[in-house]
C-alpha cells in the first residue's frame, strides 16, 4: 500500500478543500467522498478489538486532524456493476461508523462495472482482492458478504493478527491485501488455547504470536521474518 499512499501523497494537495462525490463512472487513482452506506464488504469477518481502538483514536482527533487522517487513508475501491467494493480498510470503515461518522474517502483501485457479476467475482478472487473464506478456513461465496461494515461479524484471532503486525510480528507488502487473515487462520491452528476475551489474557496471546511468527513453524507464511 505504501505505493499508492506515494501517488496519493501528489494528488492531495489539489483536494484539500473539497472532494468529489463518487461516481461509478470514475477510473482508477480518482479520489472521491463516499457515504458509508454505499460501501460493500469484500470480507466476511473483522477484528472488533481493532476496530474498539481505532474508534478512540478517531474520536480523540479534532475536525482538521480527522479530515487529514482520513484523506492520508483513503479506502481503496473497485467498481463493479453493483456498486463500490472496499479491499481494505474495513476496519477503518467500521471504525468510521463506530463514531457516528458516515464520510469516507475513497481512492479508485480498478472499475470493472462493465463485468457481470460473475465475472467481476472471478476477477476479484483471481487478483486477491477479496477474502472468500469464513474464520475457520473453509471456503465460502461472495454472496456470503454482508451488505455494510457495520454487520460483519467478529473473529478474534484477527484482531490477534493486526496487533501483532504491529509489534513486529511479520510485514505486509504494497500489494498484499488480506494477509492478516491468513496469519489469523495460522494462530487460530497453532494457538489454540490463548485468552482472546480479557485484556491480560489479548496481551499475552500477542507476545506468543510474534515469537511464533518469527520461528521457523512460520517460514512458509507471507511477510515472515525471521529472528
Amino acid at each position: 500500500m505504501q505505493i499508492w499512499a506515494a501517488l496519493l501523497s501528489l494528488l492531495l494537495p489539489s483536494i484539500a478543500f473539497a472532494l468529489q462525490d463518487c461516481k461509478l463512472s470514475m477510473r482508477p487513482l480518482e479520489v472521491c467522498d463516499l457515504d458509508l452506506q454505499e460501501l460493500r464488504p469484500t470480507q466476511l469477518h473483522l477484528g472488533i478489538r481493532q476496530v474498539q481502538a481505532m474508534a478512540k483514536e478517531l474520536k480523540d482527533k479534532d475536525g482538521d486532524s480527522y479530515d487529514r487522517y482520513l484523506r492520508k487513508n483513503p479506502v481503496p475501491v473497485v467498481i463493479g456493476l453493483q456498486g463500490y467494493y472496499m479491499i481494505d480498510h474495513h476496519h477503518l470503515t467500521r471504525s468510521v461508523y463506530e463514531i457516528g461518522k458516515h464520510k469516507m474517502v475513497i481512492v479508485i483501485k480498478q472499475n470493472w462495472s462493465n463485468l457481470s457479476v460473475t465475472e467481476f467475482w472471478n476477477k476479484m478472487s483471481a487478483e486477491q482482492y477479496t477474502w472468500l473464506r469464513d474464520a475457520q478456513g473453509a471456503p465460502i461465496s461472495y454472496q456470503r458478504f454482508q451488505r455494510y461494515s457495520w454487520a460483519m461479524t467478529d473473529d478474534p484471532y484477527r484482531s490477534l493478527a493486526g496487533y501483532a503486525r504491529e509489534a513486529g510480528a511479520f510485514t505486509k507488502s504494497d500489494t498484499s491485501y488480506f494477509i492478516e487473515f491468513k496469519w489469523a487462520l495460522f494462530f487460530r491452528q497453532n494457538l489454540k488455547d490463548v485468552d482472546l476475551s480479557s485484556n491480560s489474557g489479548f496481551k499475552e496471546a500477542v507476545k506468543r504470536a510474534v515469537k511464533l511468527a518469527h520461528s521457523p513453524a512460520a517460514s512458509h507464511m507471507p511477510g515472515y521474518l525471521p529472528k
